[in-house]
Protein backbone atom coordinates (compact mmCIF):
# COMPACT_ATOMS: atom_id res chain seq x y z
CA UNK A 1 0.00 0.00 0.00
CA UNK A 2 1.18 3.50 -0.67
CA UNK A 3 1.25 4.58 2.96
CA UNK A 4 3.74 6.92 4.53
CA UNK A 5 5.58 6.05 7.70
CA UNK A 6 3.03 8.10 9.61
CA UNK A 7 0.17 6.19 7.96
CA UNK A 8 1.76 2.85 8.81
CA UNK A 9 2.22 3.89 12.44
CA UNK A 10 -1.37 5.09 12.60
CA UNK A 11 -2.57 1.73 11.23
CA UNK A 12 -0.42 -0.08 13.79
CA UNK A 13 -1.90 1.99 16.63
CA UNK A 14 -5.45 1.47 15.35
CA UNK A 15 -4.97 -2.29 15.19
CA UNK A 16 -3.50 -2.36 18.70
CA UNK A 17 -6.42 -0.30 20.03
CA UNK A 18 -8.71 -2.84 18.38
CA UNK A 19 -7.17 -5.49 20.62
CA UNK A 20 -8.48 -3.77 23.76
CA UNK A 21 -11.86 -5.45 23.40
CA UNK A 22 -11.85 -9.10 22.36
CA UNK A 23 -15.06 -9.31 20.37
CA UNK A 24 -14.25 -12.45 18.39
CA UNK A 25 -11.78 -15.34 18.70
CA UNK A 26 -8.35 -14.18 17.52
CA UNK A 27 -9.97 -10.78 16.87
CA UNK A 28 -10.95 -11.91 13.38
CA UNK A 29 -12.81 -9.09 11.71
CA UNK A 30 -11.96 -6.47 14.32
CA UNK A 31 -8.30 -6.55 13.30
CA UNK A 32 -9.14 -6.14 9.64
CA UNK A 33 -11.74 -3.41 10.28
CA UNK A 34 -9.26 -1.43 12.37
CA UNK A 35 -6.60 -1.72 9.67
CA UNK A 36 -8.99 -0.74 6.85
CA UNK A 37 -10.27 2.28 8.80
CA UNK A 38 -6.77 3.56 9.52
CA UNK A 39 -5.38 2.88 6.04
CA UNK A 40 -8.43 4.33 4.26
CA UNK A 41 -8.12 7.47 6.38
CA UNK A 42 -4.63 7.86 4.92
CA UNK A 43 -5.90 7.53 1.34
CA UNK A 44 -5.40 3.81 0.66
CA UNK A 45 -8.06 2.02 -1.39
CA UNK A 46 -10.35 0.13 1.04
CA UNK A 47 -10.20 -3.13 -0.95
CA UNK A 48 -6.43 -3.14 -0.96
CA UNK A 49 -6.33 -2.16 2.71
CA UNK A 50 -8.62 -5.10 3.53
CA UNK A 51 -6.37 -7.49 1.61
CA UNK A 52 -3.29 -6.20 3.42
CA UNK A 53 -5.05 -6.41 6.81
CA UNK A 54 -6.05 -10.02 6.11
CA UNK A 55 -2.51 -10.88 4.99
CA UNK A 56 -0.97 -9.36 8.12
CA UNK A 57 -3.42 -11.25 10.33
CA UNK A 58 -2.75 -14.49 8.45
CA UNK A 59 1.02 -14.12 8.83
CA UNK A 60 0.62 -13.48 12.56
CA UNK A 61 -1.81 -16.31 13.32
CA UNK A 62 -0.78 -19.25 11.10
CA UNK A 63 2.61 -19.89 12.78
CA UNK A 64 0.98 -19.81 16.23
CA UNK A 65 -1.77 -22.20 15.17
CA UNK A 66 0.72 -24.56 13.51
CA UNK A 67 2.97 -24.55 16.59
CA UNK A 68 0.01 -25.23 18.87
CA UNK A 69 -1.12 -28.08 16.63
CA UNK A 70 2.32 -29.66 16.57
CA UNK A 71 2.95 -29.30 20.31
CA UNK A 72 -0.58 -30.14 21.39
CA UNK A 73 -1.18 -33.13 19.16
CA UNK A 74 0.65 -35.63 21.42
CA UNK A 75 -1.51 -34.49 24.32
CA UNK A 76 -4.69 -35.34 22.42
CA UNK A 77 -3.58 -38.93 21.95
CA UNK A 78 -2.22 -39.51 25.45
CA UNK A 79 -3.91 -41.83 27.93
CA UNK A 80 -5.73 -39.45 30.28
CA UNK A 81 -6.47 -42.10 32.89
CA UNK A 82 -2.82 -42.52 33.92
CA UNK A 83 -1.65 -38.91 33.48
CA UNK A 84 1.60 -39.95 31.82
CA UNK A 85 3.86 -37.34 30.30
CA UNK A 86 6.21 -39.37 28.12
CA UNK A 87 4.35 -38.35 24.97
CA UNK A 88 4.07 -34.67 25.80
CA UNK A 89 6.67 -32.22 24.45
CA UNK A 90 9.38 -31.29 26.95
CA UNK A 91 8.24 -27.67 27.21
CA UNK A 92 4.70 -28.74 28.17
CA UNK A 93 6.05 -31.07 30.86
CA UNK A 94 8.35 -28.35 32.21
CA UNK A 95 5.50 -25.84 32.40
CA UNK A 96 3.20 -28.35 34.09
CA UNK A 97 5.83 -29.16 36.73
CA UNK A 98 6.96 -25.57 37.32
CA UNK A 99 6.55 -24.15 40.78
CA UNK A 100 5.08 -20.69 40.36
CA UNK A 101 5.56 -18.22 43.23
CA UNK A 102 2.39 -17.12 44.97
CA UNK A 103 0.31 -20.14 43.93
CA UNK A 104 -0.88 -22.62 46.53
CA UNK A 105 0.44 -26.18 46.25
CA UNK A 106 -1.82 -28.87 44.78
CA UNK A 107 -4.66 -26.49 44.02
CA UNK A 108 -5.23 -25.52 47.66
CA UNK A 109 -6.02 -22.09 48.96
CA UNK A 110 -3.59 -19.55 50.29
CA UNK A 111 -3.84 -18.59 53.95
Amino acid sequence: LPLSLTGSLMALLAVNLGFVLRATPANVGVFELSYVAAAAAQGAPPGSALAVGMLIHLVQDVPTIALGFLLGRPLLHSDTSTATTERAPAIVVALAQAKLPGLPPNGGTTP
